[in-house]
């Protein structure tokens, strides 16, 4: 059985969030505050008249279904409404990350085919595959990144994050030590990969918040638009 999954939020306060996970047709509804399951609700019908909790932290919770369509699952808390972020916009937090990734993962793809056709005989052979082995391995580290990235996963960030801070470096070091040192070119392209850095450090809060989420799926079609 599918399970999916709502973050319900007051305006820019989403790092005070509750997370509803259910399954399909609003069945063993759980009700989370920033990873701490508050409570169960096993029917749907308990949400027409309005479910009520109340939890020792947040004080009075109400969920019930909208009045008007398509249905849904409104929240309130102590009498103030949580509005709920749409599953579309809320992968969105990191839509440029994961365009950035598989961009960095083409590139890196044809710069590395191009650079081993080029030097592969100047490598003994043992050496020769340990260096594709990595590169192999950082590449794919991207697209891992990318496709969970896209589902939200807040371990990925750091996956491709660390991945791309070390190639950074490996690169560095293979410039000034084996490459004829830190000229025009490669300057250029480690100026690139710090402005690369800067811009996915911006997403940190986003993954943090990813990773105190609840696990479930998203579907746009159950959720509402």
């Amino acid at each position: 059985m599918s399970t999916f999954s709502k973050r319900y939020s007051l305006p820019g306060q989403a790092d005070q969030s509750i997370y509803l996970t259910w399954e399909s047709g609003y069945k063993n509804v759980k009700v989370y505050e920033n990873g701490r399951l508050i409570t169960t609700i096993a029917r749907p019908t308990e949400f027409k008249s309005g479910f009520y909790y109340e939890d020792k932290t947040l004080g009075n919770i109400k969920i019930q279904f909208s009045s008007n369509k398509p249905i849904v699952l409104t929240i309130s808390v102590e009498g103030t409404s949580y509005f709920p972020e749409n599953s579309k916009n809320d992968r969105e937090g990191f839509a440029g990350l994961v365009t950035l990734f598989w961009v960095i993962f083409g590139i890196g793809t044809v710069v590395t085919i191009i650079a081993y056709s080029l030097i592969g005989g100047m490598f003994d052979s043992s050496l020769f595959a340990a260096a594709i082995s990595i590169d192999v391995a950082i590449l794919a580290s991207y697209v891992i990144t990318a496709i969970y990235l896209s589902k939200r996963k807040g371990w990925a960030y750091f996956l491709g994050v660390t991945t791309f801070i070390i190639a950074t470096l490996i690169a560095l070091y293979s410039y000034i030590n084996t490459l004829g040192g830190l000229t025009i070119f490669p300057i250029i392209i480690l100026a690139v990969r710090g402005a690369f850095i800067i811009y996915m450090l911006t997403f940190l809060k986003n993954a943090l918040v990813a990773m105190r989420a609840p696990s479930a799926e998203m579907d746009d079609e159950l959720l509402d638009n």
